[in-house]
């Protein structure tokens, strides 16, 4: 075995001819190989897809890798999006299978209204017995749009609202309500409701007019008494400040004065038969002097002159019989002045 191995060892195949022109051959051979391998791998196949540029003033929340739809069916994505100067340089790969007219329109538009961005080509209708051109791998498309969305709309404020009719900002909130939770039905009758009572403020707007016109003319009424009308409300303000002090006073007056009414109600309830009775007494008791005051006249009458005629029955200074009544404070009561004993004067007649 070993002087098998030594043989071997001492044979050198590269000083042998037959083994360098096989060599040689193999070489070559493996050179032209790698030489078709190249050439091949350097011819190349036919690209998928195309390069087409187009330009925006807005891209929004567009980004690289965004979808680019037809039709929404997705023909190819954008591979960048770059600035230059103030506008937006949108590059896009599309299938070369498509035709696209130089005519394309490309679109900005949203999925939803919280949904992403996406390009969308829109193929203009043409007759057909008009002549086109085609893009082509380069192309730009010079129609660009930026379709409004939900966002848009509300940035842009009452100037973009001013632009939608009612009813194409209903259409709008009506193709995103599936964002809505399916409530754009709602939303559009809305609208429709909005459109109604804008209508009838429109109607209204002379009275409308007249008014904010008599509004201004107070205004003007009020403006040279400004200072009297401050006084005045802070004059009002203390005087509620005193009432707003003084209402739990008043309140108890107010509880007082109730106490009282049920009281004197209770009174009334409590003793109302007695009262009827005495008034029924004292009514009876005022017909019967009614009845009598002629009586009572003749008696007045007769004392003034009984006291006259009992006052000459005098004898030796001595009065036999006084007046035997003097009423005093009525007429013909028997009263005399004159006379000492009839007069109803303290210190005596004259």
């Amino acid at each position: 075995m070993g002087t098998l191995l030594s043989s071997l060892r001492s044979i050198n195949p590269f000083k042998s001819f037959a083994f360098k022109s096989r060599w040689k051959s193999a070489l070559v051979a493996l050179v032209l190989m790698v030489g078709l391998f190249v050439s091949i791998r350097s011819i190349e196949a036919p690209s998928p897809h195309m390069t087409l540029t187009a330009r925006f003033t807005d891209v929004g929340d567009l980004i690289a890798g965004a979808p680019v739809e037809i039709a929404d069916i997705p023909v190819g994505q954008v591979s960048s999006i770059s600035l230059s100067g103030y506008i937006a340089i949108v590059k896009m790969n599309v299938n070369t299978s498509l035709k696209l007219p130089s005519s394309t329109v490309a679109k900005i538009e949203r999925t939803s209204v919280l949904g992403e961005e996406f390009v969308s080509l829109a193929i203009p209708t043409i007759q057909h017995n008009s002549s086109y051109s085609l893009l082509s791998n380069g192309s730009t498309i010079t129609n660009a749009e930026v379709m409004p969305d939900l966002q848009q709309v509300v940035s842009a404020g009452t100037q973009l609202f001013g632009s939608l009719n009612a009813a194409q900002l209903a259409e709008l909130i009506n193709t995103s309500g599936q964002a809505f939770g399916g409530e754009g039905k709602n939303l559009r009758d809305l609208i429709d409701s909005f459109s109604t009572v804008v209508t009838g403020y429109s109607s209204k707007s002379a009275e409308i007019s007249q008014l904010i016109n008599n509004v201004n003319q107070l205004s003007s009424s009020l403006a040279p008494n400004s200072s009297q009308n401050a006084q005045a409300i802070s004059n009002l303000a203390q005087t509620s400040s005193i009432l707003a002090q003084n209402s739990g006073q008043f309140e108890n007056l107010l509880q007082s004065l109730n106490d009282i009414s049920t009281q004197g109600r209770s009174l009334l309830e409590t003793y109302l038969s007695d009262m009827n009775d005495e008034l029924a007494s004292l009514s009876a008791t005022s017909k019967s002097l009614a009845q009598k005051q002629q009586d009572l006249k003749n008696i007045i009458d007769w004392l003034n002159g009984q006291n006259t005629t009992i006052s000459k029955d005098t004898v030796d200074n001595f009065v036999q019989v006084l007046d035997a009544l003097v009423v005093c404070g009525l007429p013909n009561g028997g009263s005399n002045p004159s006379q000492p004993a009839n007069t109803c004067s303290p210190t005596g007649g004259s």
